[in-house]
């Protein structure tokens, strides 16, 4: 199975790395789950996941997708083309509110699909970023069976890595791109979007003893933010490379 979904942060080129710094059968908790393609790399590839979001669209959105994708895609087929702005924009403020959640799910995918930002609550409509074919391969999806979904209490998602105690043996955090996310209080987020605060990542990072991984779009200041750490540059192709001339992202490890 590949994700039908866009990201609205990095394209995630890590996990061929992420895939050696884990061993099989390792217990993996994810953070900030939306696109779900690095916990279906992991799962795919006979490691064990638990992925967390505090948002309930994205929750409901993979439930709905393992319970019948093909639902999820006759949805989302169901209002393609969409050649009306005004009426994208009028979904983007409003698909929530219907009633069935496999309508929700497909409005989900569909939006997602539409936006040039990847995310389903805003973004301007750019109707090349459907992909046909995504929605076709969707039909046969069977999600990996250690794919497991958590919904946490709706706020900052940290206090819910926080909670977990013993039962696991990785933490990733997907962080994104630190610019692009920084949190600011006066910010209002999307239905499904959650703000990142990086100092409290990088403090939660520093203090947790869980062994943990945390993925960032490559900068600078995030590379001297972690440099105590160890670290790993992945370029465009997915390759560790040890400059950052080539760099596309930056994972870093506390182990």
């Amino acid at each position: 199975m590949k994700t039908p979904l866009k990201s609205p942060s990095i394209e995630l080129k890590s996990v061929a790395t992420l895939l050696k710094l884990i061993p099989p059968q390792s217990l993996v908790h994810t953070g900030l789950l939306y696109d779900g393609k690095l916990e279906i790399e992991l799962a795919s590839n006979n490691r064990f996941v638990v992925a967390h979001t505090t948002k309930y669209v994205i929750y409901e959105f993979w439930r709905c997708l393992r319970e019948d994708p093909r639902r999820v895609a006759a949805f989302a087929e169901h209002m393609h083309p969409i050649e009306d702005k005004n009426i994208f924009y009028l979904l983007q403020e409003n698909w929530p509110k219907y009633a069935d959640p496999f309508v929700r799910a497909g409005l989900f995918l569909m939006l997602n699909r539409y936006s040039d930002t990847g995310l389903v609550s805003r973004g301007a409509m750019d109707i090349d970023n459907y992909s046909p074919l995504a929605i076709l391969n969707l039909k046969s999806a069977i999600m990996p069976p250690n794919f497991h979904l958590f919904l946490d209490d709706e706020g900052p998602f940290l206090p819910c890595f926080e909670k977990i105690q013993d039962d696991c043996d990785y933490l990733v955090i997907p962080a994104g791109r630190h610019q692009m996310n920084l949190l600011e209080k006066d910010t209002k987020s999307t239905f499904e979007e959650t703000m990142i605060d990086h100092e409290e990542v990088h403090k939660f990072f520093s203090n947790t003893t869980h062994k943990t991984l945390v993925v960032y779009e490559y900068s600078p200041s995030i590379a001297k933010m972690y440099q105590q750490y160890n670290q790993y540059i992945v370029d465009k192709w997915g390759r560790q490379t040890e400059t950052n001339k080539f760099a596309e992202e930056l994972i870093i490890a506390n182990f």
